[in-house]
Formats: structure tokens, sequence, C-alpha cells
């Protein structure tokens, strides 16, 4: 396990919502699907998770919250979830990005295990499948988390974010 990984579902825990972890058959199932090992790490510590102040996810208390980290049997590819067009030359490569945090607009923020780099990138429904549109907003989960946190939820291109890079 990531150290950085459980002490970022902590502080979760703490100030926002994380359900619980999931099942053991629930992961194994999830690794036959594919899921990479650092998604699966996390939901190791818990079922996804709600961060942020807003209106767009309820938690079981009716917590209201701006992001939502889905549920390990809601987890789906970018592919599977039909943003990306079969003539886009990202296509084969969206089947590995794994959508791992929804902004309940449509967009995504998506967990790309297409390269080695294993970052996270945005995945805009407007601009979904073409190159170069693909801001990459961290440098792993543990990162993300991170950034969530301390941002408490900010939505990422505000006035001072800066792109890592672009896919």
């Amino acid at each position: 396990m990531l150290p950085g990984l459980e002490l970022a579902v902590e502080r979760i825990r703490k100030n926002h919502y994380a359900f619980p972890a999931v099942e053991s058959d629930k992961l194994a199932a999830a690794r036959l699907r594919g899921v990479p090992q650092e998604l699966m790490a996390f939901y190791g510590l818990c079922d996804g998770a709600l961060i942020g102040n807003g209106d767009d996810f309820a938690d079981p208390n009716g917590r209201r919250y701006r992001l939502k980290i889905p549920r390990l049997t809601d987890l789906q590819t970018a592919q599977s979830h039909g943003y990306i067009f079969h003539t886009s030359p990202l296509f084969d490569a969206s089947g590995k990005w794994w959508q791992i945090l929804d902004y309940g607009d449509a967009n995504w923020l998506a967990f790309d295990a297409s390269s080695d780099s294993d970052c996270i990138i945005d995945v805009f429904h407007e601009t979904a499948g073409e190159p170069d549109s693909h801001a990459i907003v961290a440098n792993s989960m543990e990162d993300l988390l991170d950034r969530l946190i301390r941002r408490n939820g900010a939505y990422w291109f505000d006035k001072d974010f800066e792109a890592l890079g672009y896919v």
C-alpha cells in the first residue's frame, strides 16, 4: 500500500466523505477487468469518495459535495462510457482512461493507464479524444487526492492552474 495514499484517504474521511473499503471479491473482479494497480490500492482503502463543498453529490447523511470519485462497480473507461468517437486517433488509448473523478457536468478526470506515466488527465466532453486537448492535472492518484484536498475540490482551470503537460 502507498503510505501517501493511506494518508490522503484519512484526510478525506476527516474533512469530506469516503465510503468504506471495497470487499475482496469486488477487488478481484476489478482486477480481472484490468483496473490498474494504483486504483486498486485506492479502492482497497475506500470505495469512492465525495470531496469539496458543493451541490452535485450527497453522502448517506445528506451532506453535499462538488466532486465524486465513483464506487468501484461504477468505474469505467472513457471509451466504454461513450465519450470518444471511434474515428478519434486516441480511441484505443481511451480504453485505458479510467474515469476517476466526476465533476457532475459530464466532465471527468481520468487515470491514464495507456502509457507508463499513469498520470491524471482531464476528459472534457467537448474535446474528448482530440489530440493535445487533455491536460495532465496530476502525476498519480496520490498527487490528485492531495491537490483535491488542498483546493477543497476547486475547479482545475481557474486562473492559477497550470497543466503539467497534454495528451
